[in-house]
């Protein structure tokens, strides 16, 4: 897409944004972590963004921490891991997280459990 073209979409969005408000907006998210360091530094902030939305009651948000922890305790083991492991164990965690969250809420108001007991025993 050339310049000029992205120029008139982007004025085209702009309603009660400015255009720089647009181009501000436009991004692209980084890629898969495949090192076991940024793996770990996406999780921490996925925690972060959980415990400011659900809390830390969470059951999503309990599994994710519990997974975090194994894999802070055995750093030895999953240093060594290879790009596609750590992409599948992060690919998991995030379907989790949207099955998870599309669940209906039952009649007391509790979020469904979490699928990633699995996950955690296989850590």
């Amino acid at each position: 897409m050339s310049s000029r073209s992205r120029k008139a979409d982007q004025l085209k969005q702009a309603a009660f944004l400015t255009p720089a408000d647009v181009a501000g907006g436009d991004s692209f998210p980084d890629p898969i972590p495949t090192r076991y360091i940024d793996a770990m530094e996406l999780l921490k902030r996925y925690l972060c963004l959980l415990d400011a939305i659900v809390g830390s009651n969470c059951h999503h948000r309990m599994m994710v921490f519990d997974i975090t922890q194994e894999m802070l305790r055995n750093a030895h083991v999953f240093e060594e891991s290879g790009p596609r492991q750590i992409a599948s164990l992060l690919w998991q965690t995030f379907l989790d997280s949207r099955r998870f969250f599309s669940d209906a809420i039952d009649r007391r108001g509790r979020l469904p459990m979490s699928n990633l007991q699995l996950l955690l025993s296989t850590v």
